[in-house]
């Protein structure tokens, strides 16, 4: 298991966003009454621009194989989380990735496929692109597992 990521593990700019979206909230998450983490950054749906959510204290979930294998075969010697942030798309729509790590100062996610095509592929697919276009500073990789090789594509990937 993943140790879950704080605040200070973010960079500064990002942090400074959960900051300020902790400070406008009343009451304040994790005050009486709410059972929420004080470190879980919300938004409310009508906000239009993007936002982070910071899964600090949740229910600890593990990878599948195929999310391990690719940990284990591509991010051997990074600190990575696995399902630890949650992007808040316009529109009201969610998008979790699989596995984040920081390289080079930048922020890396990662969405994992197998060889089978579930129902939620395609929205996956969908969330990934919209959430790839929304945060051009943030390093994504969709890895698909043909049953013998890595298909990797990486968007925002410059400089």
């Amino acid at each position: 298991m993943t140790p879950p990521i704080r605040i200070e593990d973010l960079p500064p700019h990002y942090q400074a966003q959960a900051r300020a979206k902790l400070a406008s909230e009343k009451p304040p998450i994790g005050g009486r009454g709410s059972d929420e983490p004080k470190s879980v950054v919300r938004s409310p749906k009508s906000q239009p621009t993007p936002s982070i959510t910071v899964h600090a204290t949740r229910k600890p979930r593990s990878p599948n194989d195929t999310e391990q294998r690719f940990r284990d075969t591509h991010i051997l010697n990074e600190l990575v989380h696995y399902e630890a942030l949650t992007f808040r798309l316009p529109g009201g729509s969610r998008y979790t990735p699989d596995w984040i790590w920081w390289k080079n100062d930048k922020l890396h996610v990662a969405e994992v496929k197998d060889k089978h095509h579930h129902p939620s592929h395609n929205r996956s697919r969908t969330a990934f692109k919209e959430c790839a276009a929304q945060f051009p500073n943030v390093i994504f990789h969709w890895a698909h597992w043909t049953g013998s090789e890595w298909k990797i594509e990486m968007f925002n990937n410059v400089g």
